[in-house]
């Protein structure tokens, strides 16, 4: 995976422009877990080719994918790192779709 530092022309800062929360996921690992590991099994899942990033943040890895619908699929089918299944949650939360779907309810 390339590095790119700063604004980078061409290729990177245009794939990085069109990136929300809703391409992101966050990846349940422990500490001893590297950010390769994991995105080593990330890309088992979803295509290696469409991981733009990663990185460790507390106790996880963050990792944005080129397509909000892969971050769907990772967080269904979970991540499997060292032989254990690893939980994903996506870094969007959907509160404001179920608060309408409330209202409708009632």
């Amino acid at each position: 995976m390339a590095v790119s530092k700063g604004r980078a022309p061409g290729l990177f800062s245009k794939a990085f422009e069109s990136l929300s929360r809703r391409h992101g996921a966050k990846v349940l690992v422990d500490p001893q877990v590297s950010a390769e590991a994991c995105v080593v099994g990330v890309g088992k899942i979803v295509g290696y080719k469409n991981v733009l990033s990663a990185s460790r943040m507390n106790k996880a890895v963050v990792v944005f994918l080129n397509d909000e619908s892969l971050v769907n699929k990772l967080v269904e089918e979970g991540v499997v790192i060292n032989d254990a299944l690893v939980p994903v949650l996506p870094l969007s939360a959907p509160a404001k779709k179920l608060l309408s779907l409330m209202f409708h309810l009632s």
